[in-house]
């Protein structure tokens, strides 16, 4: 695990919602459910999982500033948190980054027919092969590590809690999320707020499209 965000602010609540998984107003009131759905909102999904106290000082301190966590206007104590970011393995990179080459080449490739650009029904075929051979189709693949860097625990979240994705289905999502096709990250029946973050970040990238021809490998459009 890597530290993503350090020397958060915190406050009383958010602590007791990291540490114990619940959080009780003054009067009583099972409060953990609205301070868990902030963390979600500003951090993503698995936010439980990842927003951690720094143990290196335990000691509170008064502030008037809003919470790093929830957004708390209100003063009172808070504690310093981080949040801890895993790293992709090279299987899931390499499952991601498949992944992602195929969906490109299977609808978003393109090729000159004459003066005409035509889509290439079978660009797949032609580049698909045993190994590493994603890695050596001339396809700019930046955003996708880009991608898969910023929202692996997001990715990893729907992972645990899906019955069907796959790091091959994610890197395959990612592309045709990002190019605004009829399927992506948004109808998997993936947990809505997964769903909506990874396809809002996603589609940030704008259209990647590739053409091809008789060479070994291809152009980025």
């Amino acid at each position: 695990m890597r530290i993503a965000i350090e020397n958060l602010s915190v406050c009383v609540y958010c602590v007791s919602v990291i540490a114990n998984g619940e959080a009780y107003n003054e009067d009583g009131d099972d409060v953990s459910a609205d301070f868990a759905a902030c963390h979600v909102d500003r951090f993503g999904p698995g936010a439980a999982a990842n927003l951690v106290l720094d143990h290196s000082d335990d000691e509170p301190y008064f502030s008037w500033s809003s919470c790093d966590a929830c957004g708390s206007t209100d003063g009172g104590d808070r504690f310093n948190a981080a949040l801890l970011s895993g790293t992709p393995t090279d299987d899931q990179r390499a499952e991601f980054l498949a992944g992602y080459v195929t969906a490109i080449l299977w609808v978003n490739a393109y090729r000159y027919d004459g003066d005409e650009l035509v889509s290439d029904e079978n660009a797949t075929y032609a580049y698909v092969a045993p190994g590493t051979w994603y890695l050596n189709t001339g396809m700019s693949l930046t955003d996708a590590e880009d991608f898969l860097a910023e929202n692996y625990d997001v990715l990893t979240y729907v992972i645990r809690t899906s019955t069907d994705a796959t790091w091959s289905r994610h890197g395959h999502d990612f592309a045709l999320t990002r190019n605004g096709h009829g399927a992506g990250f948004w109808d998997r029946g993936y947990d809505t707020d997964a769903a909506n973050w990874l396809t809002c970040n996603a589609e940030r990238y704008g259209e990647h499209n590739v053409i091809t021809d008789d060479s070994p490998t291809v152009s980025d459009m």
